[in-house]
């Protein structure tokens, strides 16, 4: 069916977050294999895509929330459920967490379910790098920042966006 977890790293996973939702919305409107997709942070613990959580009892504690991802991913409505996780970095390293974690891999791929853990830029690198027990299973990539030009190119179209509107403010 896919990947259980991929790991991120990210200048702004806030983004990303909101970017992998409207890929799966965008699918979910055009095709008839709809995508449920769900994140998961400190603060709000599970939340869908209308910003409410989709468990009775949300949970906010890392590990209580590993332990319910098989639960959301086995209740959707839909055939496959995407689940990004923010700052995976701070809890990915307690046994806690990374032991339910190796008891959802088979149980995602047989529901055609992801984990995306989400990271900021650099957290994997070194000795934070995934668990071991975790390592053959989680698929990693790290989303680059734009180059010079690019951020060169960004800039000039922001004054220029800029200067055209202080022109149509003077007429």
């Amino acid at each position: 069916c896919g990947v259980a977890f991929m790991l991120l790293e990210t200048a702004n996973q806030q983004e990303l977050t909101r970017q992998i939702a409207r890929v799966f919305k965008k699918q979910l409107d055009e095709t008839e294999h709809p995508v449920n997709v769900v994140s998961w942070d400190f603060d709000r613990g599970y939340v869908d895509r209308l910003g409410e959580s989709p468990l009775a009892e949300n949970a906010k504690k890392p590990d209580v929330a590993m332990s319910q991802a098989y639960k959301l991913a086995t209740s959707s409505q839909l055939n496959d459920t995407v689940i990004v996780v923010q700052n995976a970095h701070r809890f990915i390293k307690d046994i806690k967490v990374t032991q339910p974690m190796c008891n959802l891999r088979d149980r995602f791929e047989e529901v055609c379910s992801t984990l995306v853990l989400l990271a900021p830029l650099g957290a994997f690198s070194g000795d934070e790098a995934v668990p071991l027990e975790l390592a053959s299973d989680v698929i990693q990539d790290e989303e680059n920042l734009p180059e010079k030009a690019e951020v060169k190119e960004m800039v000039e179209t922001l004054i220029d966006d800029f200067n055209g509107h202080i022109e149509q403010q003077k007429k």
